[in-house]
């Protein structure tokens, strides 16, 4: 058995897809596996380019990985069990044990609906079967990994998002798809599963290596001391650990993502920044010289983040939908302000701030910077009732518009 032998065979089963089981040693269906892994491989790296490429030039934006997110609030113990066993044992017992008509309890209810199966033998009913199965596997095959790519657009933050790039986002799931379907009617559900736990080890293992790559910065001008350093890992999964001080001259932050430090640092709520998923730090940052605002404090300390991590933050203006508020009945709203507390007002703009902040799913604006109310947001108020208490009180309404509004973009420094 060579490589290319194995590559002609699986090739010529993609292009007819069949329920046929290879029976062979295991030391061979190990050969088989790990040629079918370099080849998959190859395919990855090619698909990881072509996203890395639009990415750099902003067509594609930089998504957080729900893989991420686990290295960051789990140990790394768990994040293997989880990723590595939990779910492609899930997985293959959704997607791939039914490929098995003896499993298939889906495509024997839908058969039995069709055909009459019980004026048939067993002889007669299985020479049916065989042949429906034989002509139309492909049918199921095909679907099968397609789902099995679809399922895995929620592995990106805001995934609702990006449903347009959804095909390319999700080619590499339904590559391997193809790949653990073919193995799994070859060689049985045992070796998908190892093939894919194989896979999945691999990938959190990189993804490891990628997030801890960074060993720590230190700084130290004439101006400002910086150090930044990577939260230790008896920390980095203690949800009680987070620290965050912020002063004219000092800036102290512990276990947190260093994408969420940037948008504290920026004043920018999260939604308006896109960024890859980021190892939390610690950072101790301190100006030599009494100053009067954080401002430069954050300035400073941005850059240096920027060197530490060699990482880029640039501003992107997109066009998006948002909620504008505007004065829709004056009638009522000149009615609520002559009794409203003039302490207490605030402009719509301000308002409008306010609920954008707390609102993550939508973007709230107004350009109004005249007309005042004394209106409270309840921080845990739904949008929509918010929008109608709005009205009810103040005749303010919200209209869709598209408008140009500023992103960060944090992305990888090129090499």
């Amino acid at each position: 058995m060579n490589i290319r032998l194995v590559y002609n065979n699986f090739f010529k089963y993609l292009k007819h897809p069949n329920d046929e089981e290879c029976i062979s040693t295991n030391i061979h269906k190990l050969k088989v596996c790990s040629y079918l892994y370099l080849l998959n491989l190859v395919v990855i790296v090619l698909l990881v380019s072509i996203l890395h490429l639009l990415e750099s030039t902003h067509l594609l934006e930089p998504r957080q990985h729900q893989v991420a997110d686990l290295l960051t609030h789990k140990s790394l113990l768990m994040s293997f069990i989880i990723v590595g066993i939990v779910d492609p044992v899930i997985e293959e017992l959704i997607f791939r044990l039914p490929l098995r008509y003896q499993y298939n309890y889906i495509f024997k209810a839908i058969f039995s609906l069709v055909a009459d199966l019980d004026r048939l033998t067993p002889e007669q009913e299985e020479s049916i079967i065989t042949n429906f199965r034989q002509k139309y596997f492909g049918w199921f095959f095909y679907p099968m990994a397609i789902l099995f790519g679809c399922i895995h657009i929620s592995n990106f933050q805001g995934y609702n998002e990006l449903l347009l790039w959804m095909p390319l986002l999700t080619s590499i799931q339904f590559i391997a798809g193809l790949f653990l379907g073919y193995i799994r009617i070859k060689y049985g559900l045992i070796w998908s599963i190892f093939y894919h736990a194989f896979n999945n080890m691999a990938f959190i293992s990189i993804a490891i290596c990628s997030m801890h790559s960074f060993k720590g910065y230190q700084s130290s001008t004439n101006t400002y001391f910086v150090s930044i350093q990577p939260t230790a890992s008896s920390s980095s999964n203690n949800i009680n650990a987070y620290l965050s001080r912020i002063t004219p001259d000092t800036i102290s932050v512990h276990n947190i993502p260093a994408n969420d430090i940037i948008c504290t640092l920026s004043r920018t709520s999260s939604k308006y920044v896109k960024s890859y998923s980021m190892m939390p730090i610690d950072i101790d940052f301190y100006m030599k010289h009494k100053q009067q605002n954080a401002d430069l404090a954050r300035k400073l300390l941005l850059q240096e983040i920027q060197r530490a991590l060699k990482i880029s933050i640039t501003h992107l203006k997109k066009n998006v939908n948002v909620q504008e508020a505007y004065i829709s009945d004056p009638v009522r709203y000149n009615k609520a302000k002559m009794l409203a507390d003039e302490c207490n007002l605030f402009t719509l703009n301000q308002i409008c701030r306010l609920m954008d902040n707390r609102h993550s799913q939508y973007f709230i604006t107004s350009s109004d910077t005249i007309h005042k109310i004394a209106f409270c947001p309840n921080s845990t108020e739904s949008f929509a009732n918010l929008k109608k208490r709005l009205y009810d009180e103040y005749g303010i309404s919200f209209r869709n518009v598209n408008k140009n509004l500023e992103f960060l973009i944090i992305d990888k420094e090129s090499l």
